[in-house]
């Protein structure tokens, strides 16, 4: 009897926590636009906690330029902050942000790291046998996630890399099993507890239009263990992509059909659950309606892209409502996260 009153005030505790880390999927999120002035183009990549984005704009002769954006939100209006990053390469690309406004990205072929105005770039994740490499997210801790080409077994792993010891964490990042066959891991986002998502693809997916369905992870870096969230269970679902994540176990991306129309979501970590949500500015064109989130930071705010009803390009911040619990946020253990993960399936499973 004593040991069915633990499990009792265990429960308790597990459904409050998951209560209060599914309150902000179910907040009320208010929606601006963030484009550079003269730019037929802007996309957002990703969101800092200190609330700066970072992304491109394009010009009407297809030249991209990057950006940090300082914004500010006032009596509804959004007042943006545009600095141009200079960064050197082929096709530069800056992808995430971190709370020091350290920045990472590719720029063209090879990981970068753009700290106080000084670019490095990040050494081979595979010495001699690395093509193409990316970084995609950056935690406060220096943690730099990302996915290469690996020449020699011709698949593309993820990484992490630690730009404060120098030195590559957890490579290559391939989750064998129990996927098999996979050829792609794009390591997208890591928290302050070590928490990476991202996306893969395998040898096996079904080939839909030329294009190979994609599935979300998550890697737990401290234990090196991965999850494997199930896909969203929409209408016509193609494939998925988990693009962010932050330390109250929210994760950003979007889904797209097998039309080709891609819709924003939050995947909550501990309860396992999609909320779905599209910038209302969003309008088909040429048969087709896209959002995608990109970012997510701390104060759960969303950041992204859509394009409208003339095809252009927007990108966006989403704010939680004033007043609303979604601000309150809480962060919770990895050890806590994953373990009730298990608990849970295993319970299912007696």
């Amino acid at each position: 009897m004593m040991t069915g009153g633990k499990r009792s005030f265990g429960v308790l505790i597990a459904l409050l926590v998951a209560a209060t880390l599914a309150s902000p999927a179910r907040a009320d999120y208010t929606f601006y636009n963030v484009d550079v002035s003269g730019a037929v183009a802007t996309t957002v990549n990703g969101i800092g906690n200190n609330g700066h984005l970072v992304g491109f704009s394009t010009d009407a002769n297809n030249n991209n330029t990057n950006f940090l954006d300082a914004f500010s939100i006032s009596n509804g209006t959004i007042t943006n902050n545009f600095t141009p990053l200079t960064i050197t390469g082929t096709a530069p690309m800056a992808n995430g942000v971190n709370n020091t406004d350290q920045v990472v990205g590719t720029d063209g072929a090879n990981a970068f790291l753009l700290s106080n105005g000084t670019q490095t770039t990040l050494p081979q994740a595979n010495p001699g046998n690395t093509g193409t490499q990316i970084a995609a997210g950056i935690n406060d801790k220096g943690l730099i996630v990302g996915q290469y080409v690996d020449t020699a077994t011709m698949t593309t792993p993820g990484f992490i890399y630690d730009s404060v010891n120098k030195k590559f964490i957890s490579t290559p990042l391939n989750p064998v099993a129990p996927v098999g066959g996979t050829l792609v891991v794009n390591a997208q986002g890591i928290n302050n507890e070590g928490l990476v998502t991202g996306f893969y693809s395998t040898a096996t997916t079904p080939v839909i239009g030329g294009n190979t369905p994609q599935h979300g992870f998550l890697f737990n870096s401290n234990i090196g263990k991965f999850l494997f969230p199930k896909d969203p269970n929409q209408p016509n679902f193609f494939t998925v992509q988990l693009l962010g994540i932050n330390d109250n176990g929210l994760v950003a991306g979007y889904w797209q059909d097998t039309a080709g129309n891609q819709h924003g979501l939050i995947y909550n970590v501990l309860t396992q659950t999609y909320r779905f949500l599209d910038d209302p500015n969003a309008a088909p064109f040429n048969g087709t309606t896209i959002t995608q989130i990109t970012g997510i930071n701390d104060a759960n705010v969303l950041t992204g892209f859509y394009i409208d009803g003339q095809g252009v390009t927007h990108g966006f911040v989403a704010v939680p409502e004033p007043g609303s619990v979604a601000l309150m946020g809480m962060g919770i253990g990895l050890t806590c996260v994953f373990g009730y993960v298990r608990r849970r399936r295993m319970k299912a499973a007696a």
